[in-house]
């Protein structure tokens, strides 16, 4: 659980910087958070939560721990995908 709350709660985080210094900038399509910065900081959020899934998983075998944490990272990258997606077309940054 607290693995989810980092991953999502540092994703959280990063949308609300990323919009506030977007607004302070006076136009919603330039500034915010700069890619590489941003990209960054999700990585190294995923890293850690994958790090804390496995922790709290020590006590389940090796191939059924690495299963789980295959789904719960591909079901994370999906969520970080449709967050994203939703921010930038919800906020008017750009959209498809």
């Amino acid at each position: 659980m607290l693995a989810w709350l980092v991953w999502l709660g540092g994703l959280g985080a990063l949308v609300l910087v990323d919009y506030v210094l977007r607004v302070s900038d006076g136009d919603i399509k330039t500034g915010g958070v700069p890619d590489l910065l941003g990209g960054t900081l999700l990585v190294l959020l995923g890293g850690v939560s994958l790090w804390l899934l496995h922790q709290a998983m020590r006590n389940i075998l090796l191939w059924r721990r690495l299963a789980l944490l295959g789904v719960q990272a591909a079901v994370g990258y999906a969520l970080a995908v449709v967050i994203g997606i939703t921010y930038v077309c919800g906020a008017g940054i750009d959209c498809f």
